[in-house]
């Protein structure tokens, strides 16, 4: 059970190097189940078409993490109701309007309904949900005395209960159940021979536990992560920390580098990231 990570700038052969090992898996075994995840839909139609141009498209399944997480799902046997990202949205505009309706919110009335408030919202509850932390335990943190908290805590309160009540589940909820899944069921992958994972900038602490979990029971792993040599310190700190986080949790690390002047991967003995 080896995990390759692939580090490297942008264009210095990353995805030429993962069709590659697509290609010579599909030629030891055609019949070997090939999964590769892409970062969102665009990249998974670009993926394909390079995918079909060097040969290797049969057989191979290509999909994002909520489409590898339905997979997982269905190999253990374990219904997953997957919610549409657009009734997400509504679901979370509902419970809003629960909160607000019932004088629920203290600091956010005058803002609730504006259509910037939701992303915002959307984005603070996913965040607390991949970090597995519940309603109950944000109440907490809110009783602490952190300004605005508590109206967040009773929206994000009044959408997990919409959901539950729907049957349904969204995306964060749905890479908890895949990490519970794979904690339970490890032997429902067992087909699946080879997992690449191209074109993310950077990885959620939820997506490198389940890679870690897959990475204990997969024959074997491609991971590439993008080397930016960038001035925005931003861009070089979430690359810093997905290359540490991804180190840290992955067993059995083959690190390697793409040379930018071939396209092609050289050995490391080392690489900190700084």
């Amino acid at each position: 059970m080896t995990v390759h990570l692939l580090v490297g700038p942008p264009a210095s052969g990353k995805t030429r190097r993962l069709l590659e090992v697509i290609g010579q898996r599909r030629a030891d075994n055609p019949l070997a189940a090939v999964w590769a995840v892409l970062p969102g839909r665009l990249a998974v139609v670009e993926f394909r078409r390079r995918l079909a141009e060097s040969g290797g498209a049969v057989g191979v399944h290509v999909g994002t993490f909520a489409d590898l997480y339905r997979e997982i799902l269905l190999r253990a046997g374990t219904q997953a109701p997957s919610m549409p990202e657009p009734m997400q949205r509504l679901t979370l505009r509902e419970a809003v309007n629960v909160v607000l309706q019932s004088g629920g919110l203290s600091q956010y009335t005058a803002i609730a309904e504006k259509p910037g408030f939701l992303d915002v919202m959307a984005g603070a509850i996913g965040e607390l949900k991949r970090a597995r932390v519940t309603p109950d335990r944000a109440a907490e943190l809110a009783a602490q005395g952190r300004p605005g908290l508590a109206d967040m805590v009773a929206i994000y309160r009044a959408y997990e209960s919409r959901l539950a009540d729907l049957g349904w589940i969204d995306d964060e909820g749905l890479n908890a159940r895949v990490e519970q899944s794979l904690e339970a069921h490890p032997d429902g992958l067992v087909e699946i021979e080879l997992l690449v994972v191209d074109g993310f900038d950077s990885f959620e602490p939820a997506q490198i536990r389940v890679l870690a979990l897959l990475g204990r029971l997969l024959p074997q792993i491609w991971v590439t992560l993008p080397e930016t040599q960038a001035r925005d310190r931003t861009v070089n700190r979430r690359f810093a920390r997905s290359l540490s986080l991804l180190r840290q949790a992955l067993p059995q690390v083959d690190l390697q580098r793409t040379d930018p002047r071939r396209g092609r991967p050289s050995g490391l003995a080392a690489l900190e990231a700084g």
